[in-house]
């Protein structure tokens, strides 16, 4: 047995550097609550977080974060975000995988997508104006609405209002025969109504257009634009480029991914809300999902 001293030990919920006694300790949440407020303002590299999961242990630490307030009504959930976490520094610290990529997708239309598309297509008008209010906020696309009117903090939605009228009655067939050039309608129609016509406001309409009609739209992002070497500039004039680049590109990986996300119902006990397995499998064999998965690749390899 190594008798090797460890840089790291666990006091409470927080972590001591003991290479470092003049460091602040590091909570916990730090570097295992992705999508925290303290995990998202952390300091630590991505590295430095990975470094200390490793040390201290998966089991170890997950029996520390399994009696913190947020988890002691959940025993699953500590195991869970230890794992989670785990993964995602090590798609951060190597190079994105399908893998990854592919539950990362799961999870995340389990938790969000699946409720924007469900609000988009069956709420009232109301519920479709905070959907798309809380889309554009995941998405962090909000702030390229542009608005002079003043709202009550309980009617903020209601700035939603002119992008709801843009797309509420639109259906995938609207796009079957150019996508590339609708969109660029709707996304100039859009920019009209939150300015003079002349702010890009691409990155909105294709992500909220996806969750109102999903294929055949693209979604455009600037990190997923780097990742097909594409350069920045007149968006108008590039999406069309962006759009034939991405097919291209998705085509050569799309076997690939198909395979991957055919393994996503066996990893069943890792995707959020206990999803069963059957459910899994009706939304992982769908090319709109594999798609998406390929947004989540490109945004990671784009981002690096």
């Amino acid at each position: 047995m190594s008798n090797q001293r460890k840089r790291y030990h666990i006091d409470g919920f927080h972590i001591i550097d003991t290479e470092n006694p003049q460091a602040k300790p590091i909570y916990i949440r730090d570097f295992l609550d992705i999508g925290s407020h303290e995990y998202q303002k952390s300091k630590l590299t991505a590295s430095e977080k990975l470094n200390i999961i490793t040390e201290l242990g998966k089991k170890h630490l997950t029996k520390v974060w399994a009696g913190h307030s947020t988890n002691t009504d959940k025993p699953d959930k500590a195991r869970k975000d230890v794992i989670f976490a785990t993964i995602f520094l090590r798609k951060i610290v190597n190079p994105p995988n399908f893998e990854f990529c592919s539950l990362h997708y799961l999870n995340q239309w389990i938790i969000k997508d699946s409720k924007y598309c469900e609000g988009l297509r069956n709420g009232n008008e109301d519920k479709k104006l905070t959907t798309l209010q809380d889309a554009a906020g995941f998405y962090k696309v909000a702030r390229n609405l542009h608005t002079t009117e003043s709202f009550k903090p309980t009617e903020s939605h209601k700035r939603y209002q002119s992008v709801l009228e843009c797309i509420d009655s639109l259906r995938s067939s609207d796009f079957s025969s150019c996508p590339t050039t609708k969109v660029m309608e709707i996304e100039r129609q859009i920019s009209d109504q939150y300015g003079d016509g002349k702010r890009s406001v691409l990155s909105l309409t294709t992500k909220l257009l996806w969750l109102k009609v999903k294929e055949p739209i693209v979604i455009y992002d600037s990190q997923a634009r780097n990742a097909l070497e594409i350069e920045p500039g007149e968006l108008d004039g590039k999406y069309p480029e962006y759009y034939d680049a991405w097919q291209r590109a998705f085509k050569h990986h799309k076997t690939k991914i198909a395979d991957v996300c055919a393994k996503l119902p066996e990893l069943h006990l890792y995707a959020a809300n206990r999803t069963p397995k059957a459910e899994i499998e009706a939304v992982a064999n769908q090319n709109w999902f594999h798609e998406r998965v390929f947004d989540i690749y490109l945004w990671n390899k784009g981002n690096r």
